[in-house]
């Protein structure tokens, strides 16, 4: 199964929140920012804003991606003299990562199942000696509906050339079925024996003699969608002749979806020389992790005009969130078109979370009032919630010189939970600023 420890290589849409610039809170840049004095409501301007950066958590993941905010400002009035702008900004993106793996078997027996069993039991054996290959499977299943499926077989082949044999079998209950392959050549002196048992509420799988050339192909595909919500009450004054300040309060509200899918395809040896083909095994995992942040941050820019046609912005932000985390996880497995969707655990998991951000930003105006702003930022989230994964048990295998068996009775094998971790954001941005 996943590995939720391991290093994802994925594209990631880092939670910017671009506030425009205090320039589109003023008509005159080269004026030393000669405040709109009307009363009533009306727009000043708006941004919209790109940006590349690394994210990171703590050895959960490192990725790299792009991310696009829209903001607009509008003026509400005046307070002791000062004037009051409401500011709103939008956040939204995705990202999909993928990474494949594949791995021979060999000779070990060859075990496989999802995080809990259903109730059945896998019995094989090969045997090779001088008069050929044997290999012989027995499995059955009480499926959760309390129906019942067995499959017992055997294959031989004796030392001779054009022996070879290879044979299958399915059988489904109301909620699952079992599954038997069986491979032998004496000539070579191989064989294989291979059993499923499966319904809603697991899976189990057992092989078992010559693997070399069983294959577990392992493709993992990731996705992630964020969305960020934020409005401000700010204003800005002049500390001296070359600087202002732009302090500002208000909610954000924070949204991460991220969903993963781990597809594996065992494709079974068929051995040498078989005409027949064994059928592949598809099994599934979906999980998804759903985070949700509801805060208020506090924060300030320092404009200073450096040239007539040139801003320095200094900005920085500080907050506090509580969030809510739920996840979701299911498998599914198909056998020669026998499906069977097995429901998985459901978590959740809440708590509190610092927010805090730094930027830095160059802005120029150019003479026909276009407004160009580069800028770097870091954000930083304490508690950004993670998925991890506890083995509570293990299939217990018989094992005797040439048999392995396998049952189980509704055992729980994993079980997952949500955890935080700290998540750092650091990257570079360009943005575009309209005056109304």
């Amino acid at each position: 199964m996943v590995k939720k420890g391991k290093k994802l290589k994925t594209a990631f849409f880092a939670i910017l929140m671009t506030i425009v610039c205090p320039v589109a809170q003023a008509q005159d840049v080269g004026g030393a920012f000669t405040i709109l004095a009307e009363d009533n409501f009306h727009l000043v301007g708006g941004s919209m804003t790109f940006g590349f950066g690394q994210v990171s958590q703590q050895a959960e993941f490192d990725a790299f991606g792009s991310s696009m905010d829209l903001s607009l400002v509008g003026k509400v009035g005046t307070y002791a003299g000062l004037p009051l702008y409401l500011e709103w900004a939008q956040f939204i993106g995705q990202a999909s990562g993928h990474a494949a793996s594949t791995k021979i078997q060999g000779s070990d027996n060859l075990v496989y199942t999802s995080g809990s069993s259903p109730v059945g039991t896998i019995d094989l054996a090969t045997l090779v000696d001088r008069n050929g290959a044997t290999s012989s499977v027995a499995v059955q299943i009480i499926d959760s509906t309390g129906d019942v499926a067995s499959i017992v077989s055997s294959a031989f082949s004796p030392d001779a050339q054009a022996s070879a044999v290879s044979q299958f079998a399915v059988s489904q209950t109301d909620s699952g079925g079992v599954f038997s392959a069986l491979t032998t050549n004496g000539q070579t002196g191989l064989g294989s024996a291979y059993g499923a048992v499966f319904d809603d509420t697991g899976f189990l799988f057992l092989g078992t003699g010559n693997n070399c050339e069983t294959a577990m192909m392992t493709s993992i595909d990731e996705r992630i969608v964020a969305s960020n919500q934020t409005v401000f009450l700010s204003t800005v004054f002049p500390i001296n002749e070359q600087w202002s300040v732009s302090p500002r309060l208000g909610p954000t509200f924070r949204d991460l979806k991220r969903t993963s899918t781990q597809r594996t395809t065992i494709d079974l040896n068929e051995g040498s020389g078989l005409e027949a083909t064994l059928p592949d095994i598809f099994m599934a995992e979906r999980t998804s992790l759903k985070s949700e942040y509801r805060g208020v941050i506090l924060g300030a820019d320092f404009t200073q005009q450096v040239r007539e046609n040139m801003l320095f912005n200094f900005g920085a932000e500080a907050g506090l969130a509580k969030f809510s985390a739920r996840y979701s996880q299911s498998n599914t497995i198909d056998i020669l078109g026998a499906n069977v969707e097995i429901p998985g655990s459901i978590a959740r998991s809440s708590g509190a979370a610092a927010l805090a951000r730094i930027t830095a930003d160059l802005t120029h105006v150019s003479r026909n009032g276009t407004i160009v702003t580069l800028g770097a930022f870091v954000d930083y989230l304490s508690d950004a919630p993670y998925l991890t994964s506890q083995t509570t048990s293990r299939p217990s295998l018989s094992e005797s010189a040439s048999a392995v068996g396998l049952s189980g009775n509704g055992e729980t094998y994993r079980t997952y939970s949500i955890e935080s971790k700290s998540m750092l954001n650091v990257g570079i941005s360009l943005s575009a600023v309209v005056l109304f």
